[in-house]
């Protein structure tokens, strides 16, 4: 189906990727999870101008700012959130909540919303709230916060996967 805006309008509520934003986003998320975080920084921007719609944009900027702060670039970390958009049309809420807690406007707490929150959706947020304890100096809590993600054995989340590596990495 052509990518117009009537199409895109048609399907607003409909979380969306393109062929090569897909493609480019797990190639990035794959230079995330091996720790080559300057070229998976690469990828994520890559990515960008291939997101169609506001979610696969904040997802990937999510990714893309947790690799600036893992790589220690903190200044385009910071430049990166000032650059995305108050107004936002998002389906699914998961990544822009983070991407809210990293700017100060949730607590952590409240982006991990304990009650009955399903193991997919604790190893998404919660693997940016790990993320960010850990380059926050918190790192007994980024731990026992991964391994809980762990814990859940829900395995096919990236959350999961990340969590899973970051305990290997942190353990060694």
């Amino acid at each position: 189906m052509p990518i117009t805006s009537e199409t895109l309008e048609r399907f607003k509520d409909t979380y969306k990727g393109t062929l090569k934003s897909c493609i480019w986003y797990h190639l990035a998320l794959t230079h995330y999870l091996r720790g080559d975080f300057d070229a998976a920084i690469d990828a994520y921007r890559t990515t960008l101008p291939h997101c169609v719609d506001d979610d696969m944009r904040v997802a990937t900027n999510d990714w893309l700012y947790m690799g600036l702060r893992r790589a220690g670039r903190h200044d385009e970390a910071a430049a990166l959130l000032a650059a995305i958009p108050a107004e936002r049309h998002i389906v699914e809420d998961s990544y822009d909540s983070r991407i809210k807690m990293y700017r100060g406007e949730l607590a952590p707490e409240a982006v991990l919303d304990p009650s009955g929150v399903s193991p997919l959706a604790l190893a998404t947020r919660g693997y940016g709230v790990a993320n960010w304890y850990l380059y926050n100096g918190r790192s007994d809590e980024a731990v026992a916060l991964m391994q809980q993600i762990v814990d859940t054995g829900f395995e096919h989340a990236f959350g999961y996967i990340a969590a899973e590596i970051d305990l290997r990495r942190l353990a060694a």
